[in-house]
């Protein structure tokens, strides 16, 4: 089975029209015989830019790809890794509902030297959790690996049954 998951903040990359904005402003204070102005807006969207490139970056480097028992990737800062699923020494699940915002459901794995999150907002967060029960379920892992609350919890998560959970917001369900 081979298995790619990756992070899709699809938002980050909307931030890239305020630099845009930015640096066109700039432009037109260079015109203007503001050219301090447009230096010092220059130098300001330059900062921004840079700080933006830096944020995407980190979000896109992170990859976790499942081939057969094995688990490779690299984390945010670019580290590479690679174990082997019956090196996993244990796996939990965490939930986190904030205000009007969606819920994020994140899987934690632990291995020897490497602890890689994995939540809902990443492409084939389902697929991996259910890859993971199945690792289980064939002896690859232990049994004890996976709390058994977690394991029901991980269960909702590969039959896609989390997306159906609604926030509660003073005691009323939001439709």
């Amino acid at each position: 089975m081979k298995l790619k998951v990756q992070d899709k903040n699809l938002f980050s990359l909307l931030l890239l029209a305020a630099p845009l904005a930015g640096f066109l402003a700039s432009i037109y204070f260079m015109f203007e015989d503001r050219r301090l102005i447009g230096i010092l807006c220059w130098l300001l969207v330059g900062g921004i830019c840079l700080g933006l490139f830096i944020f995407l970056l980190r979000a896109f480097i992170f990859v976790l790809k499942v081939d057969g028992e094995y688990l490779r990737g690299r984390n945010r800062n670019g580290k590479r890794y690679e174990f082997q699923c019956k090196d996993i020494q244990r796996i939990t699940y965490h939930e986190r509902y904030g205000g009007l915002q969606a819920a994020l459901f994140t899987i934690k794995i632990k291995a020897a030297d490497v602890e890689i999150c994995v939540d809902n907002n990443m492409k084939n967060f389902s697929k991996l959790a259910a890859y993971l029960l199945e690792q289980r379920e064939a002896g690859v892992l232990k049994k004890s690996t996976i709390a058994p609350f977690y394991l029901k919890k991980i269960a909702a998560v590969a039959d896609g049954s989390y997306n159906q959970r609604r926030l509660y917001l003073k005691g009323k369900k939001k439709n």
